[in-house]
């Protein structure tokens, strides 16, 4: 499976409900990517990894291989070109 996930903060009272009643998804074998990031490191409070894993990554148990994170701090054509 693949899953884009928005940035912002609209989508994070779906990304909680997803991480409530998602605990028996099968993260393991899902790929989950983003749509954005801003230039930011991953523990900025701007940073919509970070948003994502307060309201699912961590809740719902999601497993860190089947995250793909966006490298908001480095040199963004870097970063898109990592990516």
């Amino acid at each position: 499976f693949r899953i884009a996930l928005s940035g912002g903060n609209t989508p994070r009272p779906v990304y909680s409900e997803i991480a409530r009643i998602g605990r028996d998804l099968p993260w393991e074998r899902t790929l989950i990517t983003f749509g954005d990031e801003r230039c930011v490191p991953p523990d900025d409070a701007q940073s919509n990894f970070r948003m994502a894993r307060e309201a699912l990554f961590v809740p719902a148990s999601v497993p860190e291989k089947s995250i793909m994170r966006m490298r908001g701090e480095i040199d963004p054509a870097i970063a898109a070109q990592q990516y």
